[in-house]
């Protein structure tokens, strides 16, 4: 289990040489194309604080839904997280 502890601005490497960004460490590999982030600027994903918490809410919320999707638990939690975007 890790812990980012990411701060505004900062760039850290990964072993594989991918980047993590900003507050909650987005993976620049969000930013390729084809990826969820590709129309994003990185910049201003690394600096700004609130960019940078909308798109970790949004990976979480991709996380969760594709998870869900697998294991048929979909209906009202789905629901009720929808209520909170």
């Amino acid at each position: 289990h890790s812990k980012e502890r990411g701060t505004n601005g900062q760039t850290a490497q990964n072993k594989n040489r991918s980047l993590d960004m900003g507050q909650f460490q987005i993976n620049s590999m969000h930013f390729k194309r084809g990826g969820m982030f590709e129309n994003y600027n990185s910049h201003y994903v690394r600096t700004d604080g609130c960019l940078n918490a909308r798109l970790a809410a949004k990976i979480l919320r991709n996380r969760l839904t594709t998870k869900l999707n697998r294991t048929g638990f979909v209906g009202d939690f789905l629901f009720k997280l929808g209520h909170l975007t």
